[in-house]
């Protein structure tokens, strides 16, 4: 039995940049463990296209396919789907990822050359498609006398699978372009130390994909991790793009720093995906110096309590302000990450947050849009609105960096676009800020992100 694992591309260049596909790493590691053949291809980094890809898997004799699938890469997924059923009909399509888990009916629904589709952890799903019956399997989507099923989910033990296959990834092979954009180092590989999330933030679905409750790695996996990915690929920056690292529980990530202490990692350590601002402490901080972290986001959002409240952030202003003079003191390089647009807020209310944020002490920003993509409770309530014909084209407006036409607001579209795009200069363009960044850029495909990025809030 082959597997081939596929990181599709955007094939209408609706997202910016994209990872190392270090979940595909994870599937490719319990495919290996349960004596298969498997290998991954990142049709993003490599531009494959789908008639390429299907050639591929037609000469290579693949018998299962398996795409991740990201909600704007749906439309993508699809003609790649049917480039393979042309050419090897027999070949079995499985997809999995956030969009799969958030809406399994409509991926099925849509993706009609895809015979099936996997909720949420996928390690277990995957390899028991060809060796069970399909009612058996946990996390399974399928079909049945035309009749779309959707199997009990099941959550697996994160630390039954070690490590991810790095030597099918290959994370030496990628240009530096992580979250965030900026970074230290140029060889920069991203992990994964926990999975799930308990909070009820309405714009993200982190929840639905990876469960309520908090699933830690062991911490000897950890670090036999990131000493394989340091002693074999020579990776110079390390990041940990957990959900939230910060909601895990507390003894857990004390050891896991006081390891990280220990190992002496000649890295440099970050946390891009942000962690929870009123989570944070003097301990903390300290020890997160102590191991080489340099850099971490904040999920701040918004400057008005009313937001924050509708967003279900859970969080309060003074919370906010009191942590960050905190966490100053340390001289980490933060970035305040914030939504703008939201439909219960005026112009007034971005305008304070904006201006919250070229006070604040941090030293970068974004300004993102609010878009209701599939998994958030803000999705569950639009998508009702329209038939599930049509979700495909909603969700292919929904960007960052876009106002959408199918999001009510309280401001209108081309207002949104200036405020966004007045944000981001009033910020970067002061001396201090704009030099230090500009010798964070690495690459020439950060700087293609950073033009695509200007040019989709000056253009939407």
């Amino acid at each position: 039995m082959k597997f081939l694992l596929v990181n599709p591309a955007d094939l209408e260049r609706k997202m910016f940049g994209f990872l190392q596909p270090q979940s595909l790493g994870y599937l490719a590691s319990s495919i290996i463990m349960n004596g298969y053949d498997v290998q991954i291809i990142d049709a993003a980094k490599d531009r494959i296209s789908p008639e390429k890809l299907a050639t591929i898997v037609k000469r290579e004799k693949f018998d299962v396919v398996g795409f991740y699938v990201l909600s704007p890469l749906i439309r993508s997924v699809r003609q790649y789907s049917d480039e393979i059923k042309k050419v090897s009909p027999d070949t079995i399509i499985v997809v999995g990822g956030p969009h799969p888990t958030f809406e399994p009916e409509h991926t099925l629904y849509f993706l009609k050359s895809v015979d099936f589709a996997c909720v949420g952890d996928g390690e277990e799903t995957l390899i028991k498609i060809t060796k069970q019956k399909h009612n058996d399997i946990p996390n399974l989507v399928w079909r049945k006398n035309g009749e779309i099923v959707v199997n009990h989910r099941e959550f697996v033990d994160v630390n039954r699978y070690p490590l991810p296959a790095w030597d099918l990834v290959r994370p030496d092979t990628y240009p530096p372009l992580p979250i965030g954009i900026f970074s230290e180092k140029t060889k920069i590989a991203q992990i994964v130390t926990t999975r799930g999330c308990p909070y009820p933030c309405s714009f993200c679905g982190v929840p639905a994909i990876s469960g309520k409750i908090i699933r830690t790695r062991e911490h000897k996996y950890i670090i036999s991790e990131i000493e394989l990915l340091v002693s074999k690929y020579r990776m110079e920056e390390i990041h940990i793009i957990d959900d939230n690292i910060t909601i895990a529980p507390r003894k857990w990530l004390i050891g896991l720093l006081n390891s990280l202490i220990e190992a002496n990692f000649p890295v440099r350590f970050a946390l891009p995906s942000g962690i929870r601002v009123d989570l944070v402490d003097e301990q903390i901080l300290e020890l997160m110096k102590k191991a080489g972290f340099y850099a971490f986001a904040l999920g701040i959002e918004s400057y008005n309590q009313k937001t924050l409240d509708f967003m279900k952030k859970k969080l309060s202003i003074q919370k906010v302000i009191d942590k960050l003079k905190l966490i100053e003191k340390y001289k980490f390089h933060v970035q305040g990450n914030f939504i703008i647009g939201y439909p219960t807020e005026n112009l007034r209310d971005m305008v304070r947050t904006i201006s919250f944020s070229l006070s604040a002490p941090i030293n970068k920003a974004g300004y993102f849009i609010f878009n209701p993509f599939p998994g958030t409770d803000e999705w569950r309530n639009i998508k009702g609105k329209y038939p599930i014909e049509m979700w495909d084209k909603i969700i292919s407006t929904f960007n960052l960096y876009r106002s959408s036409k199918f999001v009510e607001r309280k401001v209108g579209s081309l207002i949104l676009r200036f405020i966004q795009a007045f944000a981001y200069f009033a910020f970067y363009v002061r001396p201090k800020f704009l030099l230090k960044n500009l010798r964070k850029i690495k690459s020439i495909a950060q700087l293609k992100v950073i033009f695509r990025i200007i040019s989709s809030i000056l253009t939407s």
